[in-house]
């Protein structure tokens, strides 16, 4: 049991609570008689609490502040270890085996091994509005690589499923309509969490969604604290998001996207079951969000 300490003036429990945050009484009603077993180093029945590069990553990406003398994307790197240093590649080659048995449209679309490649000539033939007139639109106006991470071929159907994620992330922002500003990084991240785990089980979605999951956390988290006054953008973009995933059809990074670049943006929305975000619309809220 927490130690008791006597407070004897109401203005020694203010200024006890000011210091503490709690009283003693408080203390001992939130935590009871159990304590934690005590050992020569930290453990824990967490994972993700064992990991000091998770928690880094996960700590610096929930608290830092988005100023200009650094990239937005600067915690990525570290994110991405900090994952790889709590994923059980065993344990996710088990869990996809077994999506891919319960799963037929799952196994037909790893078996095919499709890649994301767009002729540059046909995406200039696309009429404006289109699909593939957004995927130049993007291209050009960006000066961003869309397919510059995991260009190696995948050895095995976890590679694939990796590679495809973060492939086509730039193509989730074009068909969601949840833009590269911020509020639509918000959106974007929580459809793909929601996507994945309406179509897959919740033990796959966790060991292939880790890196969503993490951005979709920790961008609420760090608005919460540092920008408040961009919170109600964030609660609807993510709104909108975890709407969108669970409306769709499959995951984003599972479409096959070549029969859809000739078709206006909202009817490819609509042919996939989810209704598009604002885009651009939300651009003046990035001064809200960042800074």
């Amino acid at each position: 049991m927490t130690e008791q300490v006597q407070l004897v003036s109401d203005e020694a429990k203010r200024v006890y609570v000011r210091a503490h945050g709690m009283l003693p009484q408080e203390v001992a009603y939130m935590r009871g008689d159990q304590e934690p077993v005590a050992g020569s180093v930290a453990n824990t029945t967490s994972v993700y609490l064992n990991s000091p590069l998770f928690k880094h990553a996960f700590n610096n990406m929930s608290l830092r502040r988005f100023g200009d003398d650094i990239a937005t994307t600067y915690d990525i790197p570290d994110m991405v270890r900090g994952i790889a240093d709590v994923q059980d590649w065993a344990a996710n080659t088990r869990l996809i085996q077994a999506e891919r048995e319960k799963n037929p449209e799952f196994a037909a679309w790893l078996d095919a091994r499709k890649q994301l490649q767009f002729d540059r000539d046909h995406l200039a033939s696309c009429a404006p509005g289109t699909l593939g007139h957004a995927v130049l639109e993007f291209i050009e106006e960006s000066g961003l690589e869309m397919f510059f991470m995991r260009t190696d071929p995948p050895a095995n159907d976890l590679e694939y499923v990796h590679k495809m994620m973060v492939n086509a992330h730039d193509m989730s922002h074009i068909v969601s309509g949840f833009g590269t500003n911020m509020a639509g990084e918000h959106g974007v991240n929580s459809m793909t969490v929601a996507s994945i785990h309406n179509y897959f089980s919740p033990e796959f979605a966790l060991a292939i969604g880790k890196a969503a999951d993490m951005t979709c956390s920790t961008f609420l988290v760090n608005k919460l604290y540092n920008y408040p006054q961009g919170v109600p953008i964030t609660i609807e973009a993510m709104t909108l998001g975890f709407a969108a995933g669970q409306a769709v059809k499959m995951p984003l990074f599972m479409v096959d996207y070549d029969p859809y670049l000739e078709m206006q943006l909202d009817d490819v929305a609509a042919d996939l079951g989810f209704t598009r975000g604002p885009g651009k619309e939300w651009d003046k809220y990035d001064p809200l969000l960042l800074g």
